[in-house]
């Protein structure tokens, strides 16, 4: 079921293309904000005499871009089973 949030405006369930288009537009935005900020942990990090975290946030790093990878790819593919 699509939340009514992801319905278009005139109530209609639309395409499922429009709705995998806008479930990965929901998505990159707060992901891409929260990378933003991932970034500038990790420089502050890199900064310190003793990057203790650098590890964790490295981590954390990679995972949060390999779900934007995912997301561009379901985005591509328009949801079509391969």
């Amino acid at each position: 079921m699509v939340p009514p949030t992801m319905l278009p405006a005139d109530g209609s369930k639309g395409s499922s293309e429009e709705s995998i288009a806008y479930l990965c537009h929901k998505l990159r935005t707060p992901l891409t904000s929260g990378l933003g900020f991932l970034q500038l942990a990790l420089r502050q990090e890199r900064q310190r005499e003793d990057p203790s975290n650098l590890h964790n946030l490295e981590m954390v790093d990679a995972q949060m871009r390999r779900i934007s990878a995912m997301i561009d790819e379901l985005a591509r593919s328009g949801g079509e089973d391969s």
